[in-house]
Formats: C-alpha cells, sequence, structure tokens
C-alpha cells in the first residue's frame, strides 16, 4: 500500500475494512450461495421505488456486495429503467458515454480510467457490463489526484457541511486508521471525504433522467443518508446498505438494510500497525 498522502482513496477504502472490523465483520467472504437466491424478494421492492436515485452502500472488499450491484442493475435494466450508473471507482474523469454497446472489458477500463491496483475489475465487472451492453452511460465519480491534494487544503470543506457531520467525518478518518495518525493528518482527510460525497452528488444530479433511476455504487459510510453524498443531493433519493451478517434493519442512517452472510473476521488495524512500522522504518 503506498503513502496516504499520494494515494489517500487507497486508505478510504481500506478504512472501511476496517471500521467493519472493528465490528467483527472481515473483508474476505465465506460465503458459498448467490445473492439471487438470498435477496431476490428484496430487489424486486424496487418495482415501487419512485426515487431518481438509488444508492447502493458496499463493504468494497465484500464479494456479495459486488454480485448485489449486478442484481440490482440487472432488474433496473429489465424494467427500462436504469439512466446510468456512478461509481465511485472511478474519478469523474471517466465515463463510457463513447462506447457503444459492444465495448470490450478493456476498452471499457480505458474508458473510465481503472485503477485495478486500487479496485479488482473482476468484482465490479458484471455489473459495469451490463449497463454498457444496454448502452446506459458508466461514470466516475470520484476525485482524481490533483483535486484529491487540493481538497486536503480546501478549508470550505468543513464548513460545507454541519458541525456534527464534520465532527462525524474527524472521528471516523481516525477510527478508520486505527487510531495511529497524527491529528494534523485528520482534518485534511475529512475534507477529502466531504469532497468526494459532494463529487458523487454533483455527478449523479447530473445523470437524472425523468421517470428513470441513477444508481451510485460506492461504500456504505457514502451511503449513510445523515453523513455522506444525500446530503449534497437535491434529487429524490433512497439509499440500501449492504450490510454482512446483519438482520435485515432500517436504520435512520439508511433507507433500507439488506443483509448478506457473514464474513469472517479479520484483525485489520494489526495489518496497518505493521504497514505503518515498516514505512517508519524505511
Amino acid at each position: 500500500m503506498q503513502h496516504w498522502l499520494k494515494t489517500p482513496w487507497l486508505f478510504t477504502k481500506f478504512a472501511a475494512c476496517v471500521l467493519a472490523a472493528v465490528s467483527l465483520v472481515g473483508c474476505a467472504s465465506t460465503s458459498g450461495a448467490h445473492p439471487k437466491q438470498l435477496t431476490q424478494q428484496q430487489v424486486q421492492t424496487l418495482d415501487g421505488l419512485e426515487a431518481s436515485v438509488l444508492i447502493l452502500g458496499e463493504q468494497h472488499d465484500a464479494p456479495d456486495h459486488q454480485r448485489l450491484h449486478a442484481l440490482v442493475i440487472e432488474h433496473l435494466l429489465t424494467q427500462q429503467r436504469l439512466a446510468a450508473v456512478v461509481i465511485e471507482m472511478a474519478t469523474s474523469d471517466g465515463q463510457t458515454t463513447l462506447l457503444d454497446s459492444g465495448a470490450t472489458e478493456q476498452s471499457v477500463q480505458l474508458a473510465l480510467g481503472w485503477d485495478n491496483n486500487a479496485w479488482p475489475w473482476a468484482a465490479y465487472a458484471p455489473a459495469i457490463m451490463q449497463a454498457v451492453a444496454a448502452n446506459v452511460p458508466v461514470i466516475g465519480g470520484n476525485l482524481n489526484r490533483v483535486e484529491l491534494g487540493s481538497y486536503m487544503q480546501d478549508t470550505s470543506m468543513q464548513r460545507a457541511v454541519t458541525p456534527t457531520v464534520w465532527a462525524h467525518h474527524l472521528q471516523a478518518v481516525d477510527d478508520g486508521h486505527c487510531n495511529m495518525l497524527p491529528a494534523t493528518q485528520l482534518a485534511p482527510m475529512a475534507r477529502v471525504q466531504v469532497a468526494r460525497d459532494q463529487r458523487m452528488a454533483q455527478t449523479v444530479e447530473r445523470a437524472t433522467v425523468a421517470g428513470k433511476v441513477v444508481v451510485l455504487l460506492t461504500g456504505s459510510a457514502h451511503a449513510d443518508n445523515t453523513v455522506g453524498v444525500a446530503q449534497h443531493l437535491t434529487a429524490s433519493n433512497v439509499s440500501i446498505r449492504f450490510a454482512a451478517g446483519m438482520p435485515n434493519i432500517t436504520d435512520i442512517e439508511y433507507n433500507w438494510t439488506w443483509p448478506t452472510p457473514a464474513l469472517e473476521p479479520t484483525d485489520y488495524c494489526a495489518r496497518f500497525k505493521i504497514q505503518m512500522q515498516r514505512r517508519a522504518a524505511n
């Protein structure tokens, strides 16, 4: 893993796993069942969806969650209701609008500027390629490297949310990095989180089409209605959290929670500590 100042989105992705590990939810799936057998009834609840935006909040390293992406997109395509797919996994410089329905996976990755080291293509390809084959645009919603550095210094980001939300972001960055970061690094990284929420919201808004649904694929923290992308949206939206090993409940942070099989616990903080020690030694 590279230094966080160069690739902070990797650490954000890593932090999602750390937060999951804290609650005894790991990042390596032990499920052999396909979610189609587990959640078909849940997917059918989308038939009555009236919102313009559907935010799917995943645990990034849970394979069942990426399989659910594909299932949801398949369902909306069957109903001809899918307007676009916006993804956290690519920057807003990337999109597939110039590709035709027969585009190859290689050309799609090129159009999106896909970073396979950060996001394994094989996990997300089934959802993305379904949309491309149906001539539905797939659009990156993340910040690029230059923007990441700029937003770290942009103090307006902490004024773009309420003091309560800002305090949440600071704590989430600290917890997500196992309380091992210097205090001076917390605010810059929290500003990036706010900026990423804003960018995804802006990208989604531009892609909306009357009578159809834009799907946003992102991490569960960004899907949280109380602190994430929804804070910056004016379009009607619904969020679904894919939750490994949790019951099918509705929290105030999400409109729906869809359970997936439990995952093996992994001590990511121990691994992160070793990485930090090695980096300090070098």
